[in-house]
C-alpha cells in the first residue's frame, strides 16, 4: 500500500483505498472513479492509498473515517452525505431521482458486467497492460491473474447470470445500455441537465472505463462511432472535476520518473559497471507497465474496482 496524495487538506478524515490507476485513467476501477469524482464535486478533504487490501466485505474501494473502515462506494456516499450534509440531488425532483437510480443501477448491475466480460474473458492481456506496479508485484499479479482472477471473474459472470449468453449477446447487451446512456444523455452538459449530479459520479466512472480501458474493443469502436456524445460528456467532466487528470494516470508518473533520473553514460560520469549495479538496486521499486509476457497462467478477478493477492477463493468485489 502506498500513499499518492493529500487532497484538500493536511490531514483528512477520510482516506480512501483503492485500485492503482492505468496507463490513462486515475484508476483501473469505475467505483473507484465513482467516489473520487464524488469527493471532488463535494471538495470533501480526503487522502487517498492505492491498495491491494479490501475492506472486511473484500470490497474495494473502501475508506476509512475516523479510525472505522467502510466498504461499498454507494454506502460510502450515502454516509459521507449524512455525516458532511452534502446533497448532490437538491436540484432533482423526485421523479429525476428515481431515474438517476435507475440509471445507476444500469450501470453498475448490469453494463459493468459487459466491461468485466470484455477485461478479463476477451481482452485479459491487453487490459494487464495498462496496470502499472513495481517490478515485483507487477510479475506476481500478472502470474496470479492469468491464474485465479480469470477463473474467478468467469464464475462471478455466470453467477450473474451475464456469463451464460453468448459473446455475441453481451456485446448487444452492452451495446443496448450505452444506447441508453447516449440517448438519455442527448445533447445536456450533465446527466440530468446542466449542473452535475451524484449519478454523474457513476456514469462517468463506468463508461471512461469503456473509453479509456478497453482499447482495440468492440466497445470503444461503438462509442467512438455511434455514441460519440458520451466521448464529449466524459471531457467535460474531467475539465471540470479533473484538471490534473494526466497527471494522475500511471503514464505521467512514469514520465516524470523517468525524466528525474539521470541516464547512466559517459556524460554523467557513470562507468558501465556503476550503472548496471544502480539499474539492479533501483529495479524492485520501478513502476512499469503490467505485463503478462513470459507469466505463466491464466487469470481473473477484479470487480471493477480492485483485487487483493489472497489466497482464499471468496470472490473479491469492487463496488
Amino acid at each position: 500500500m502506498s500513499e499518492i496524495q493529500t487532497t484538500r487538506g493536511d490531514d483528512p478524515d477520510i482516506r480512501v483505498f483503492y485500485f492503482s490507476p492505468t496507463l490513462l485513467t486515475p484508476s483501473g476501477s469505475p467505483f473507484a472513479l465513482k467516489l473520487l469524482t464524488y469527493l471532488r464535486m463535494t471538495g470533501l478533504k480526503y487522502k487517498t492509498f492505492h491498495s491491494l487490501k479490501t475492506s472486511s466485505k473484500r470490497k474495494l474501494p473502501f475508506i476509512s473515517f475516523k479510525g472505522k473502515e467502510m466498504g461499498d462506494s454507494t454506502f460510502i456516499m450515502q454516509f459521507l452525505n449524512k455525516e458532511f450534509n452534502k446533497d448532490l440531488n437538491s436540484s432533482l425532483s423526485s421523479v429525476e431521482k428515481a431515474a438517476s437510480v435507475a440509471f445507476q443501477r444500469l450501470c453498475e448491475e448490469n453494463l459493468y458486467w459487459c466491461m468485466v466480460h470484455d477485461r478479463w474473458t476477451l481482452h485479459t492481456e491487453r487490459f494487464l497492460e495498462q496496470l502499472v506496479m513495481h517490478k515485483f508485484k507487477k510479475r506476481v499479479i500478472a502470474a496470479y491473474a492469468l491464474v485465479h482472477f480469470r477463473r474467478l471473474q468467469k464464475a462471478n459472470l455466470y453467477g450473474h447470470g451475464i456469463g451464460r449468453h453468448s459473446n455475441k449477446e453481451i456485446f448487444e447487451i452492452g451495446e443496448r445500455d450505452l444506447a441508453a446512456l447516449s440517448d438519455f444523455l442527448a445533447d445536456k452538459k450533465f446527466f440530468m441537465g446542466p449542473e452535475p449530479t451524484e449519478v454523474d459520479c457513476t456514469v462517468f466512472g463506468t463508461v471512461e472505463q469503456f473509453i479509456e480501458c478497453l482499447p482495440g474493443s468492440k466497445y470503444e469502436k461503438l462509442i467512438k462511432e455511434k455514441f460519440s456524445n458520451l466521448i464529449a460528456y466524459t471531457d467535460r467532466m474531467k475539465e471540470k472535476f479533473w484538471p490534473d487528470w494526466r497527471e494522475q494516470c500511471a503514464q505521467k508518473k512514469i514520465k516524470q520518473k523517468s525524466e528525474s533520473q539521470p541516464k547512466p553514460d559517459k556524460e554523467n560520469g557513470t562507468s558501465k559497471e556503476e550503472a548496471k549495479a544502480r539499474d539492479q538496486s533501483e529495479s524492485v521499486g520501478d513502476a512499469q507497465p503490467l505485463s503478462v509476457e513470459n507469466n505463466t497462467t491464466d487469470d481473473d478477478h477484479i470487480h471493477a474496482s480492485g483485487d487483493d493477492i489472497s489466497s482464499e477463493n471468496e470472490p473479491i468485489l469492487t463496488q
